[in-house]
């Protein structure tokens, strides 16, 4: 009985010591467990930074790659605004030049219809002139033609004939007259 006794007091003791090696090895599981959720919480922080620092670099790569993209485009639209005021300014010179050729080429015939006008006139006054000074020579050819016939003075000779003085219809053929 007394092995009994002592095998029971000893499956006791087992028991006892079993259960606090249970206990106890339930604890270090439980602190392993723990440990173990705080490392993978912790790495999967230093995932979560890690991706979003690549991601903020991912960023600015792609910012970066937009600025040059847009700095590329602005550059080409400048250098065809550039060509294309050139072409302009080009275009204005030209029509500039056209206006005051032009306006030279207008200036000249308003000159030369002027001087057109001023010849016409001055013919027109010579002519009516002319046509004047010819009635009073004809008239005054006539008065001495009638009066050398009365006086009848051999001495007196006209340097022009009745027949030879130009009609008032015809141009008058004097030296001072140009005939152009």
């Amino acid at each position: 009985m007394n092995d009994l006794w002592s095998v029971s007091t000893s499956s006791c003791r087992l028991d006892s010591a079993s259960r606090l090696r249970v206990e106890h090895l339930e604890r270090e599981l439980k602190e392993v467990q723990d440990a173990l959720s705080a490392e993978r919480e912790r790495e999967r922080m230093q995932v979560t930074a890690k991706t979003l620092s690549q991601h903020d670099e991912l960023m600015k790569t792609e910012t970066m790659n937009v600025l040059v993209e847009t700095n590329k485009m602005l550059r080409d639209e400048k250098e065809r605004l550039e060509q294309d005021l050139q072409q302009a300014q080009a275009r204005v010179s030209k029509l500039q030049m056209d206006a005051a050729h032009s306006g030279v080429q207008r200036r000249s015939r308003a000159r030369r219809a002027a001087c057109c006008r001023l010849r016409k006139n001055l013919w027109k006054r010579k002519s009516s002139a002319g046509k004047h000074a010819l009635r009073w020579l004809r008239r005054l050819l006539l008065l001495l033609q009638s009066k050398t016939r009365r006086l009848n003075r051999p001495q007196l000779s006209l340097s022009y004939k009745a027949s030879e003085i130009p009609s008032t219809n015809q141009r008058p053929r004097l030296g001072c007259w140009r005939t152009n």
